[in-house]
């Protein structure tokens, strides 16, 4: 079947694929960078900023006095945002700064700032009690030359709100390309599997020559579908043309056969002679042409399903063996046969002379001293009829046209024959919702030709086949 073997081999999944790595690659930025974004890569920061201020503060007082720092810490208090804290405290009095009530600072003894959780809003308005509860603040104090003790404060409780806000905006967009990779493949898979049903439509449309069956049609709005659409309406009118050529050639097989008929009869009243015997032998054959044609005509209509019945395939065969054996014998070729019993549904006349048609073939062309093998087998559910022989065989490449009406190759142009014998098999096998197919060198012996029939084990016309 012409169609994609492996999903992984597919050009959708490769785009699927490149398009997950894309996803892969964003977010490992975003896992990086939420990672920079930790509780503790804010407080480093919060805690840079502090020191940073506090060397400042420490600058202004060692160079400008005591008079310096207050007037710094009233400009800073006055212009800073609301999150930043300033106080200078003489004696537990506050003198300069944005504190209203003196917060219990609890410092360990090593450290000189420290991360604790106060009522931020009673220290900057001076209520008892805030209805916003305790709050985590970076605080950090120094104590001066004259005694005094400033204290540096940053409230770090918004930095930790836009951490967790990051932190579940990354788990989000974490999950959704996670989706959308899921999802990417899932569309992959589902392409592939259509573009395969097609493939799969298509080559059995092309292998059985059933212009009839029609590509899957799962909606009217994507592009695959309008394809199927497409392709659908090229097969009906496909269809259509072919069964016009085939209607007219039966029709003329069936106007021309009377009056041949009336030929031949007319002839064979003639007096007896090399010329009479030669233009009965003509007439025979343009009979058996026609004839022919409408017999693969009634077959491809599906119109001789009235003479199936149960038969032991493996006892027609040996039949058509015993018929074709003394013939064989006087070409000295070696005729044998491999037979498994397989009882089967089928129209018995029609069955004998499509395996008839294929060793006769083989007796054709097969010259004197090759062998010829004539197998049935049954393999699941599957019965398998092979005809094969060691003769001077053909190119493969040939081996599509066969089955076509009056195809003869060139080397078998000296043969008698109408180029009939296989487009009967064929219609015979399609009959039986079997399929044929041929091979070269089958039995490895450097030449040959095969001719293979499958049937399905149990008939689509049998009742009740005995299995």
């Amino acid at each position: 079947m012409i169609a994609i073997g492996t999903f992984t081999r597919s050009s959708s999944f490769r785009v699927g694929a490149l398009f997950t790595l894309l996803c892969i690659g964003t977010m490992g930025f975003i896992l990086y960078f939420w990672s920079l974004a930790s509780n503790q890569t804010f407080l480093r920061e919060a805690q840079a900023a502090l020191g940073a201020e506090r060397y400042a503060m420490q600058a202004i007082y060692e160079t400008g006095g005591e008079t310096a720092l207050v007037a710094r810490v009233t400009e800073r208090a006055s212009t800073a945002e609301t999150r930043n804290l300033y106080g200078l405290v003489r004696s537990h009095r506050l003198i300069a700064g944005n504190l209203k009530t003196l917060p219990e600072l609890v410092f360990s003894p090593s450290a000189d700032s420290a991360l604790l959780e106060l009522d931020w809003a009673a220290m900057t308005t001076g209520a008892e009690k805030s209805f916003e509860g305790l709050q985590q603040v970076l605080v950090t104090r120094v104590e001066l030359q004259n005694g005094d003790e400033l204290i540096l404060g940053r409230n770090v409780d918004d930095l930790h709100y836009a951490q967790r806000i990051g932190q579940t905006f990354s788990w989000a967009v974490v999950s959704l390309l996670l989706l959308i990779s899921v999802v990417s493949f899932w569309v992959a898979r589902y392409v592939v599997q259509r573009i395969n049903r097609m493939a799969h439509t298509a080559d059995n449309i092309m292998q059985t020559g059933d212009l009839s069956q029609r590509l899957e049609i799962d909606s009217n709005w994507d592009d695959l579908s309008k394809l199927a659409i497409v392709f659908n309406r090229m097969l009906a009118t496909i269809e259509s043309s072919v069964q016009s050529i085939k209607t007219v050639s039966d029709n003329i097989a069936h106007d021309l056969r009377t009056p041949l008929t009336r030929l031949r009869n007319t002839l064979s009243r003639f007096p007896a002679g090399e010329q009479r015997e030669q233009a009965l032998s003509e007439a025979d054959n343009l009979l058996a042409m026609f004839n022919g044609l409408l017999r693969i005509g009634q077959l491809e209509s599906e119109q001789q399903r009235q003479g199936f019945t149960a038969i032991d395939l493996d006892s027609l065969i040996q039949d058509v063996i015993a018929l074709y054996a003394p013939l064989a014998e006087e070409q000295q070729l070696s005729l044998t046969a491999e037979l498994q019993p397989v009882p089967y549904f089928a129209d018995p006349d029609l069955m004998f002379q499509a395996v008839a048609n294929l060793l006769d073939n083989s007796l054709k062309y097969a010259p004197a001293g090759s062998q010829i093998i004539v197998t049935l087998s049954l393999r699941q559910d599957i019965i398998c009829i092979r005809v094969e022989d060691t003769g001077p065989g053909m190119n493969p490449n040939d081996f599509h046209q066969l089955t076509r009406r009056f195809y003869r190759a060139d080397a078998s142009r000296s043969t008698p024959g109408n180029g009939l014998g296989l487009s009967m098999v064929e219609a015979v096998v399609r009959l039986h919702h079997g399929r044929l197919w041929f091979v070269d060198n089958p039995l490895l012996t450097a030449s040959g030709f095969g001719a293979t029939i499958t049937l399905p084990r149990r008939s689509v016309n049998a009742p009740d086949c005995p299995r």
